[in-house]
């Protein structure tokens, strides 16, 4: 079996509990957590491209936030953009993007940079995975509510991912639906185009958040 990779997202995901607004000391010593069992990337939060009200530092991760915090060496760091964002009247805005990803990966502590994707924006959202890659990071693309598409749609999909820049094709059981045999049938549609690296991001409103990841790692 390939090397699992565990990306935590803690701090992204449960940003929307509390405006990501974490205060330096936790995420420090939560950032040591993750090194001392082992975690490969820490997914610190979002850059969002808007502020609409109140939010904290994780919501969009500036690279002076990041050079403020204690990274632990081992540790990877991953951020999350949204393609909506980023697509302005059906169009990629490069004006937008520069703004979320200002520097190259040699010049930040980013490693990683996840773009979360309705299926409907990926072919709009194929050259912003070649941008992150001239600019030197490693990318993947995060296809969100993967439980509504059929096996002919997620065939599509990845078939259009295989042909470009992006690193790695997750999919996210947002909407909390999936069971095991689901996630045996979207891996093995996956597979049929997309021969990179497959992640999944699950939800456990079920129960079944650790059986369906299990399932997926015999996948």
């Amino acid at each position: 079996m390939n090397k699992i990779i565990h990306l935590d997202c803690s701090l992204r995901d449960g940003g929307y509990y509390n405006n990501w607004d974490f205060s330096e000391e936790f995420i420090n010593s939560y950032l040591n957590v993750l090194e001392i069992i082992n975690v490969d990337y820490c997914e610190i939060g979002f850059r969002f491209a808007k502020n609409n009200g109140f939010k904290g530092s994780c919501a969009f991760t500036t690279e002076e936030f990041l050079n403020a915090l204690s990274i632990p060496q081992k540790l990877k760091i991953a951020v999350m953009i949204n393609a909506s964002d980023v697509v302005i009247n059906k169009k990629l805005n490069f004006e937008i993007i520069h703004k979320l990803i200002p520097v190259k990966s040699s010049e930040s502590k980013v490693d990683l940079i996840r773009v979360a994707c309705h299926s409907e924006l990926i072919e709009t959202v194929i050259p912003l995975f070649e941008y992150i890659s001239n600019y030197g990071y490693a990318s993947a693309c995060n296809i969100t509510q993967i439980s509504e598409k059929s096996s002919e749609e997620i065939r599509s999909i990845t078939s259009l991912l295989e042909a470009s820049k992006v690193d790695i094709v997750y999919f996210a059981d947002s909407l909390g639906s999936l069971v095991p045999q689901d996630i045996k049938e979207i891996t093995s549609s996956i597979r049929e185009n997309w021969s990179g690296p497959i992640g999944i991001h699950t939800h456990d409103s079920q129960g079944l958040a650790l059986p369906n990841t299990l399932e997926s790692i015999k996948c």
